[in-house]
């Protein structure tokens, strides 16, 4: 077998895994274990890699089948390295299989059984399930929007050819004004900033109780079709090596990508079949908090929820309290949402306090 480091070290360096140092207040995620595996120091990356195990990382897991066949950062183990790679293969990596059916034929009826035996202690181990858990949503018309202040497009990115987009949750008083929202994807301050700004004067039609509203603040400048299509190509062919790489943040732009659409409000072709929850999930399970929060809050996926919840997280107790609140077809699932919007704003949750004021209002 050749050897597929090798390989995947030269993949890295030929698309640029180039990343500055991590800063103090930037979260740790599969890309820091990737680099040090680019840079050659591979006990930190193998010891890295495994803490991603519990979270069903496709790509943690195809790492270290890798890391045990080839005894790098460990010892050299085939019975590990093919439960590691059987894990992969069943949480959807796309180049496990291929290795499997290298180093499988070496390995006696004994050491099979030792790597299925390892692989079910990984799937037992996991502490978010595979499953997505979607939450089962009621029937419910959709307030629509009277007013949508465009915030302004920053004039120094306009001039640089930026094109970004925003993607917001926002919780929707009864008289139609919005009572709080989170920012799911990590765009420029600027973009940010700017909304913020002009949320204030944003209004929805009246209603008699709140709504949880998923918005997309798409910023593009004004190209013509040959134009546009030529910057999502060159956005799709940067980011999809490193995508597949495991680079959670580059997971999660490409999942981003997916969803945006043409000026006929069709997906553009080179991304027409890529899934966008798929890669949001596969950067969530890398450990970056941005996708884990978009799963939760966008996709509804009560997994992802209920595990952030656990860790403390009150933007997710807030808003998945909404969520339940306004959407959850039933009723137990209403209540509960009730019950975390109630516990977000005894933790000291303001925006889940003004939510809760609506309510009773």
């Amino acid at each position: 077998m050749y050897r597929i480091s090798t390989a995947i070290t030269a993949i890295l360096l030929s698309v640029g895994l180039a990343f500055p140092a991590a800063a103090n207040d930037e979260p740790i995620t599969l890309r820091h274990a990737i680099i040090d595996y680019r840079d050659g120091n591979y006990e930190s990356a193998y010891e890295q890699m495994l803490k991603y195990l519990p979270l069903g990382s496709p790509d943690a897991a195809y790492y270290l089948g890798v890391f045990s066949i080839e005894e790098l950062g460990t010892d050299y183990d085939p019975v590990k390295s093919v439960g590691y790679l059987r894990a992969a293969k069943a949480w959807r990596h796309e180049g496990a299989e291929d290795l499997l059916v290298q180093i499988e034929p070496h390995l006696s009826a004994e050491e099979l059984a030792a790597a299925e035996a390892f692989y079910t202690k990984l799937q037992d181990e996991l502490i978010v399930a595979r499953s997505a858990g979607w939450l089962e949503r009621r029937d419910r018309e959709s307030r629509p929007a009277r007013r949508r202040a465009q915030p302004e497009y920053p004039p120094h990115y306009g001039r640089q050819g930026m094109q970004t987009w925003v993607n917001i949750v926002q919780v929707v008083g009864k008289r139609g004004q919005v009572l709080a929202s989170t920012v799911l994807n990590e765009p420029m301050t600027d973009f940010t900033r700017n909304y913020r700004r002009v949320e204030p004067q944003w209004r929805y039609t009246a209603g008699d109780q709140i709504q949880y509203t998923r918005v997309i603040l798409d910023y593009r400048i004004d190209l013509n079709t040959a134009e546009d299509l030529k910057a999502i190509q060159a956005a799709f062919d940067r980011v999809l090596p490193l995508a597949e790489a495991g680079v959670p943040e580059q997971q999660m732009f490409l999942g981003g990508l997916a969803m945006t659409r043409d000026r006929n409000n069709e997906p553009y072709p080179m991304l027409a079949d890529y899934r966008p929850w798929v890669w949001y999930d596969r950067a969530a399970r890398g450990g970056y908090p941005p996708a884990q929060h978009f799963m939760a809050l966008n996709f509804y996926s009560q997994t992802w929820a209920q595990y952030l919840i656990d860790q403390g997280d009150l933007t997710v107790m807030t808003f998945h309290g909404a969520q339940l609140y306004d959407l959850a077809a039933d009723e137990a699932a209403r209540a509960r949402g009730l019950q975390l919007l109630e516990q977000a704003a005894a933790a000291g949750d303001e925006r889940a306090v003004a939510i809760l004021a609506d309510i009773s209002s």
